[in-house]
């Protein structure tokens, strides 16, 4: 779905807002993290909401596809065609997505060494 590029290293954090059967629906926030000197650049991200779907096996989930609603007109469309009513009401009672930024943010900070 999205790759680093010029040496980066790409962080994410997702909020979960349901489940049925094979799929999860939730919104996620991804960054390019790349570290320049002691500093830590960010470069492409991405916040959208996305349906996986995953099969069950006996070491665990394994994510076998995704949907990604489109951009633009369609994009809430999209979001209202495939998830369920409660994931929809949850998505809609989340208020703060920017502590999703901060999350990826301590993970880069981690991962560079980089207070």
């Amino acid at each position: 779905m999205h790759q680093a590029r010029d040496g980066g290293k790409i962080f994410s954090s997702y909020i979960i807002h349901g489940t049925r059967k094979k799929e999860i629906y939730l919104t996620i926030f991804m960054q390019e993290y790349i570290k320049k000197g002691d500093e830590l650049k960010t470069d492409y991200g991405l916040l959208t909401e996305l349906v996986l779907i995953a099969e069950k096996t006996n070491s665990g989930l394994i994510i076998t596809d995704y949907k990604r609603p489109q951009d633009g007109v369609d994009y809430g469309k999209d979001i209202k065609k495939w998830f369920t009513k409660e994931a929809l009401k949850n998505l809609r009672e989340t208020k703060n997505f920017k502590n999703l930024e901060g999350e990826a943010d301590k993970r880069a900070k981690e991962w560079f060494n980089i207070d």
